[in-house]
């Protein structure tokens, strides 16, 4: 009897680790990041690339250790939390938000929508990897929006930073809209990079025209000295008719970010786009976020690149996070490589 309760004991402590080990392990399904990962170590389909693609992606492969990996995701204010589901409030989704991120493995975040308390806490869970940049959009950057720009820093040296202001007219509480931009050099390739983050108006289609043109021209000057990155949800629904957007002047958003020498990196990636045509998970039918992958066509957040900027892969990754969507949008994921200097 004795050596059976012994028995029974060590069987239960080994169960209970088991499931204590699995539960500190979040589940991340419906990543099509791994689509990408291995598009770019598997045998290519040679039947059905160009032979300028399979020169491209053979170059890319022989510079693996120098691509760098640029994420956009806008990770949603807890501002009208009461609006969700309690498992779709910042405390309940905080721990899939920083999983994802761990599982995005990003060179640098540009982010949208963080609040102090969100950001203070995202840095502390993903620990001295990561450092930011960036102010808050309101009270002289003490409170408001912190779309700040996050880097991993045994890979880039910040070298300078700044916050650029554009007046606009008052929505939400703010009179302007912040641009940061930092000038990274890469520690690997010795290359110096500037990156922008930005999150254009939602209501206001003036204000997202204005601050459009004033980010446009902010790219042209940062790429006489470097060439240029520009991350953002920059909110261009675009003109589909049919269905019922808040707005339909996204395409001409898009026009005005790319006339001042910005490449859209999903339509020059080598390797191509993977996952859903959309950045958010907002269902039409029933008027909810956190629900679907979203409606095709509607794609409100973006990579941009300067031309000399080879990109090889462009994601959406609408992963699940232990069965959840960690925000209401979907992060973009770019993999690129720099122009070599000199």
């Amino acid at each position: 009897m004795r050596s059976q309760r012994i028995f029974h004991y060590l069987a239960l402590t080994f169960l209970y680790c088991c499931l204590s080990l699995s539960s500190a392990t979040a589940v991340v399904t419906e990543s099509p990041l791994a689509l990408m990962e291995t598009f770019m170590s598997a045998p290519l389909p040679e039947k059905k690339l160009t032979r300028e693609q399979q020169v491209a992606i053979a170059e890319a492969r022989d510079c693996r250790d120098a691509v760098l990996r640029i994420v956009s995701y806008n990770l949603l204010f807890d501002l009208y939390d009461q609006n969700h589901p309690e498992k779709h409030r910042w405390p309940q989704r905080q721990q899939r938000v920083v999983e994802h991120l761990q599982h995005l493995n990003a060179d640098v975040i540009g982010t949208q929508e963080l609040q102090r308390n969100q950001l203070d806490a995202l840095m502390r869970a993903l620990g001295d990897q990561y450092a930011y940049y960036g102010i808050g959009s309101k009270q002289e950057g003490a409170a408001g929006d912190f779309d700040v720009i996050i880097y991993r820093r045994d890979r880039l040296k910040l070298i300078d930073a700044a916050s650029h202001t554009v007046a606009t007219e008052a929505s939400y509480g703010a009179k302007y809209k912040l641009v940061h931009g930092c000038i990274f050099c890469d520690k690997i390739t010795g290359t110096y990079f500037a990156f922008l983050n930005a999150h254009l108006s939602f209501a206001n289609m003036n204000n997202r025209h204005k601050e459009a043109k004033f980010l446009a021209s902010l790219a042209r000057c940062y790429s006489e000295c470097s060439p240029v990155i520009v991350t953002g949800d920059f909110n261009t629904f675009p003109m589909l008719p049919e269905h019922d957007l808040p707005a339909y002047d996204g395409d001409q958003v898009l026009c005005i970010l790319m006339s001042q020498g910005l490449c859209n990196s999903m339509q020059g990636a080598v390797c191509g786009h993977f996952g859903p045509l959309s950045t958010t998970n907002f269902c039409e039918e029933s008027r909810e976020v956190f629900v679907d992958r979203g409606t095709p066509g509607v794609m409100l957040d973006h990579v941009l690149v300067s031309d000399s900027i080879k990109v090889i892969g462009h994601v959406h990754d609408a992963a699940r996070i232990d069965g959840e969507y960690a925000s209401d949008h979907f992060p973009v994921v770019v993999d690129l490589l720099l122009p070599c200097s000199g």
